[in-house]
């Protein structure tokens, strides 16, 4: 079985919501903030 990619520009619509419960999705920057999101994740 095999599952196809999903493609999006905003990588962090697929993480889950409660793991950034205290920081709006919207302000966290992939590139910049990769430290903090592997922290979360």
């Amino acid at each position: 079985m095999s599952t196809l990619p999903i493609i999006t520009d905003n990588p962090m619509q697929l993480l889950s919501k409660h793991l950034f419960w205290d920081t709006p999705l919207t302000k966290i920057e992939v590139e910049k903030d990769k430290s903090f999101i592997i922290h979360r994740v």
